[in-house]
């Protein structure tokens, strides 16, 4: 077969397998759109090329249920929820999410006759609108990246791809079930820098400047994950904004006119609208079935400031002078675990540390509402994170970074809020006692003769961290406030920090050299410490930090 006509129809999403999930058996399965939706509840989790990919699919088909069941009820009756009467709205939208949430599986009926209406839609290849591109979108001289312009783990220069496992047309040709995986993604995730200067077919010129990375690259990306795809998704099916008011929707791109070559600045109508939000211009050329280039350009573009229509992400204050009543996400660091962020997961009005204003994750607040209503009955809840850590100017990707930490359902509470203080604090001791490991290390390095001893620092307090690890993630998913007495727990933590950090001293004090139990002469100003008094000084440091552990009754 030859070259593929740009100028029909080819590979329709919704009925074509492209979607790589994972079954109950951990077996991996490629489904289309309905065939996923229709064996949700038997599927265990998405299961796609990298976490990043997964999260953007995972917004896709949360786009597909919030504009299905925002307009109709679970038995497909029309009732538009935004249309209702408002001391309606967030009763109906309650119900009908526990609808959904106790029936065995989705009502997919309601679901494809929705699907069906806008079919054309979801065509990878089509004449004016195929999905998530602009259609015949071009440079000037009609030149095109290779289609591994799209997959965030090659690397854009030929000579650095000895780093990946894809090379020669693996790596140049995807097949249309990749490219379509690929396409959400770079649309999500897409890095900063120049992009090609374009045309579409109707003369439109787009812009080579502006916009950033994707949507998702700019937010700390959270979700909650349950036992099967379906829980996972309504999980994530936020409602309601603050748990008070129907959260504005807007309509996904396949229910908009066909995006042109042209940039446009707006801010996102609703949720759903963000879930789909094109970041990117983009065009597909395809040649053999195969996907064999792509055209890239900037597409819509606005203000992450106060975007609270997000539910994925958390929020704090700007410390930009000037901007002091703005709020920007909250983004993962690849070299801080999940656990150690705590303060972006649990529901705190501020950081105590920087006195800025925090506002967690919609969906935390949605899980909140939920355990407050007993309506998921989880006892508990695993948070995801993922992200991605860029290079130079954003214009690289450096890591992608993906964690998660389980957490009881009671811990959400309202009425709680005493215990997520208390882990907060437990944490802010187990970070000060890291620190003093820290200058344990440095002293006796320094005392060894070392000049400044700031790498045996920082190799100290990785690896304790390292050794911390799931130390606390087992603590933290212990935690029961409705079983459980809080100063016990504490107490409990206590112990567990002060024999974990102490066996880490005495393995450091025990390889120091005989030099460092001497000590030497300080040069000018500076005093050197001796191992052992270095060593007595951190033990008295960890008790008074544990002792002090619990905070104002």
């Amino acid at each position: 077969m030859g070259a593929i006509e740009q100028d029909r129809r080819f590979f329709n999403l919704l009925d074509e397998p492209w979607i790589l999930v994972r079954n109950q058996l951990g077996e991996t399965e490629e489904l289309s759109v309905f065939e996923v939706f229709e064996k949700a509840h038997t599927l265990a989790r998405l299961d796609g090329e990298l976490p990043t990919q997964d999260v953007a699919i995972l917004r896709f088909l949360l786009a597909i249920v919030l504009a299905v069941f925002t307009r109709v009820d679970e038995r497909g009756s029309r009732s538009v929820l935004n249309e209702l009467p408002e001391e309606e709205q967030r009763l109906e939208a309650i119900r009908r999410w526990k609808a959904l949430w106790d029936a065995e599986k989705l009502p997919m009926h309601v679901v494809r006759q929705y699907l069906e209406y806008y079919q054309d839609r979801f065509w990878l290849v089509h004449p004016t609108m195929p999905f998530y591109q602009v259609a015949d979108l071009q440079t000037r001289n009609g030149e095109y990246k290779d289609a591994s312009q799209m997959v965030t783990d090659i690397p854009s220069r030929i000579e650095r791809r000895y780093f990946t496992l894809r090379t020669g047309k693996s790596a140049t040709e995807l097949a249309c079930s990749e490219a379509a995986r690929w396409l959400i993604a770079l649309q999500a995730w897409d890095y900063a820098g120049k992009k090609a200067i374009v045309i579409d077919s109707y003369g439109n010129r787009g812009s080579e400047n502006g916009g950033g990375t994707g949507w998702l690259g700019k937010l700390g990306v959270l979700y909650l994950q349950d036992e099967s795809l379906l829980k996972t998704i309504l999980l994530n099916m936020v409602l309601l904004h603050q748990n008070e008011v129907l959260l504005p929707t807007g309509v996904p791109i396949w229910e908009e006119e066909p995006r042109t070559a042209i940039k446009i600045t707006r801010q996102p109508a609703g949720y759903i609208e963000l879930l789909t939000h094109q970041s990117r211009r983009v065009f597909l050329r395809l040649q053999e079935e195969k996907v064999v280039g792509v055209t890239v350009s900037y597409g819509d573009v606005f203000d992450k400031e106060n975007t609270f229509i997000e539910q994925m992400s958390s929020w704090h204050q700007t410390s930009k002078p000037g901007s002091q009543y703005e709020m920007i996400p909250t983004t993962h660091k690849a070299s801080r675990s999940l656990w150690r962020d705590l303060t972006s997961l649990l529901p705190l009005a501020q950081d105590e540390s920087t006195g800025r204003a925090l506002q967690v994750a919609g969906l935390i607040n949605w899980a909140q509402m939920l355990q407050y209503n007993q309506m998921s009955k989880n006892d508990m809840y695993r948070i995801v994170s993922v992200g991605i850590e860029y290079g130079t100017m954003q214009a690289v990707i450096n890591e992608v970074i993906n964690d998660s930490i389980s957490i009881n359902a009671s811990m959400l509470a309202d009425l709680n809020e005493k215990w997520r203080m208390e882990v907060i604090n437990s944490l802010k001791a187990t970070d000060e006692c890291i620190r003093q490991l820290g200058t344990l290390a440095q002293r006796i390095a320094v005392a060894s003769g070392s000049d400044g001893g700031a790498a045996e620092k920082t190799t100290a307090q990785n690896y304790a961290y390292y050794s911390f690890d799931q130390v606390f993630r087992n603590w933290l998913a212990s935690l029961d406030p409705e079983q459980d007495d809080l100063e016990t727990k504490v107490i409990e933590w206590q112990g567990s920090v002060y024999k974990l950090i102490t066996e880490l001293a005495d393995d450091l004090y025990a390889t120091a050299s005989s030099k460092s139990i001497v000590g030497r002469a300080g040069s000018g100003d500076r005093q050197i410490i001796p191992a052992p008094v270095a060593y007595i000084r951190f033990k008295g440091a960890i008790r008074k930090i544990l002792s002090n552990t619990k905070g104002d009754e």
